[in-house]
């Protein structure tokens, strides 16, 4: 079958049935190039920050930081300021530090988030500020809680925000060398 025009101009037959497959065809392609909907920053980091808490107390219980590793740039020139404000130059130099000055001496670590998350983003990088509570059994048995003050940088890299700049503060935690 083959389209044709009647005497008056009419498209008939199968013509109309092209004709409307490609109007169907075009509204699915402009329905599914719709961008799609984007979490705002604050419910995106907030979720972040859940994940950030959730795999460091991962790495806590196993005694190992890869555990949090995901959350982490490799690039070996960024700084980590980690408890105690000690110095780290790249992810590497991070996870063994924090292994040996902190997750080496504890028989349980559990951080939680208190709810003042900020969050600033700009294009693919994002600062954020938040106070977490650490909740800390050392290998003496001494329980102990405290406050600790985390502001990040985030580079989002291949859609995924990963930390590229990290600085923690707490009061001292005497007789642990943090």
């Amino acid at each position: 079958m083959s389209a044709r025009f009647d005497s008056g101009g009419d498209l008939t037959g199968l013509s109309l049935a092209a004709i409307a497959l490609a109007l169907v065809a075009t509204a699915l392609v402009i329905r599914g190039v719709q961008p799609a909907k984007k979490l705002n920053p604050q419910a995106q980091f907030t979720g972040l920050l859940g994940r950030y808490c959730r795999l460091w107390t991962a790495a806590a219980r196993a005694d190992d930081p890869s555990k949090a590793a995901p959350l982490y740039a490799k690039d070996a020139g960024l700084v980590f300021y980690g408890l105690g404000d000690t110095e780290y130059n790249g992810w590497s130099a991070y996870g063994s530090g924090v292994k040996s000055t902190l997750l080496d001496n504890v028989m349980s670590l559990r951080f939680k988030p208190l709810g003042d998350l900020r969050v600033t983003r700009q294009g693919n990088f994002a600062w954020t500020t938040s106070d977490l509570q650490m909740a800390v059994t050392w290998e003496s048995g001494r329980s102990q809680q405290l406050d600790v003050e985390q502001t990040a940088v985030w580079q989002n890299r291949g859609g995924h925000w990963l930390i590229v700049h990290e600085h923690l503060s707490s009061p001292a935690l005497p007789g642990h060398g943090i």
